[in-house]
């Protein structure tokens, strides 16, 4: 007999699953992270050559993998040669949230250094093969170029635009280099996620369908809310879908209401109130006008604003989110108003356990009633990707 002696080592993972062996045995097969593959019984010289032959084939195949486990849940990304469909929105690789750099740049003949999170970063276009981005705020507005098929994925656009420098503490490099080494990440609208060159797909089995009960019906013509004009600043501001939601929000079941609008916002509005097991509901407002003057489904004004939701969830962590709110606060960022409460209260906050987040998309062009196949399916895909976070469903506020 031939005794394999390969131990475990200390970064192994164990996985139990059934051989099709003729003593129909269950043998234990461990992974360990310095690739080494072992199984611990005792076989003949034949045997563990056949052990080894059936290794060969599940290595080199190309079958997924089934483990019977919920590693089977994960996704794996597949390399790709084009971009199969539109893309929604990018969002930094999640270091940036964790330990923000400071962006340098050159304006108005001086130099400016703002926190990377405090700009806007947009999709203005895409094809089968390149992503067009604009990085906007505090002054600055420069255009970032992704090329699947390029020797660098990332590059300026062209050399007339601003070059950005982001610095931690002693450690410098450029905007474009960063982006090479640590990809944005692309949401795609079937929801698929591309980063660098690999596309991992959304889930194969699809979304619940939309349960239509979650969207609140606002009667916006009763409330004297111009439907296309999501916020202004002067005297009509009131009339405003966020001048809405500032009377809207400012209720005791809310203890605390921040209005956080602007570049570098975490949501429009955010609200936390106090459970009674002792923990906190944080739940993020995203707000946007419809596309036309009146209420109606328009599957353009569901793709932003549910995108929004989506990218909002890098903000589910109370510790993060009361040091984003308190430093836009204190820097005067955004609308940077307590409607309710005040920094104290937020900082309390922190503490409280369980928190629970939620999200609500307030779009008057969703319609409750005869919601269009296509706008219910990214509502779906986008409460999916909440879900699947451990956050609640995805709430609409639109029209009746």
């Amino acid at each position: 007999h031939a005794a394999r002696r390969n131990g475990p080592d200390a970064q192994s993972r164990w996985s139990l699953r059934r051989e099709n062996a003729p003593e129909r045995r269950v043998i234990q097969r461990p992974v360990s992270s310095a690739s080494k593959i072992w199984s611990n019984c005792t076989l003949t010289v034949p045997g563990l050559l056949e052990w080894c032959r059936s290794l060969s084939e599940k290595i080199n195949g190309t079958a997924p993998a089934v483990t019977g486990s919920k590693l089977d849940l994960l996704s794996m990304g597949e390399p790709t040669i084009e971009i199969p469909t539109k893309v929604l929105f990018a969002q930094w690789d999640k270091d940036v949230y964790s330990l923000p750099p400071m962006a340098h740049y050159s304006f108005g003949g001086g130099e400016r250094s703002t926190s990377l999170t405090e700009f806007d970063l947009t999709v203005e276009a895409s094809d089968t093969n390149s992503v067009f981005l604009l990085l906007t705020g505090h002054g600055l507005e420069t255009k970032l170029f992704y090329n699947l098929s390029g020797s660098a994925l990332f590059s300026y656009l062209d050399e007339e635009q601003t070059r950005v420098n982001l610095v931690w503490g002693r450690s410098a490099v450029d905007l474009v280099d960063y982006l090479n080494d640590n990809p944005l990440h692309f949401i795609l609208d079937d929801w698929s996620r591309l980063h660098g060159e690999e596309l991992y797909t959304s889930t194969n089995n699809g979304f619940d369908p939309y349960n239509g009960r979650l969207i609140k019906h606002v009667d916006w013509k009763a409330e004297n809310i111009r439907v296309g004009t999501e916020f202004e600043e002067g005297p009509d501001q009131h009339t405003t879908v966020q001048g809405f939601l500032v009377r809207a929000l400012d209720v005791q079941e809310n203890d605390l209401v921040y209005w956080d609008h602007g570049s570098g916002e975490t949501a429009d509005f955010v609200t936390m109130s106090r459970s009674g097991d002792g923990g906190v509901n944080v739940t993020f407002y995203h707000c946007k006008g419809s596309s036309g003057p009146s209420a109606g489904n328009r599957v353009g004004d569901v793709y932003e604003v549910c995108g929004q939701a989506v990218k909002g969830l890098v903000w589910c962590d109370i510790d993060r989110l009361v040091n984003r709110l308190e430093e836009r606060k204190q820097r005067s960022r955004g609308q940077a108003q307590f409607i309710r409460g005040d920094l104290n209260l937020l900082r309390a906050m922190r503490a409280r356990r369980p928190v629970r987040f939620s999200m609500v998309v307030v779009q008057p062009g969703i319609t409750g009633g005869g919601l269009e196949q296509k706008i219910a399916e990214v509502l779906a895909a986008a409460s999916g990707h909440l879900v699947r976070a451990g956050h609640n469903e995805l709430v609409v506020w639109g029209s009746s």
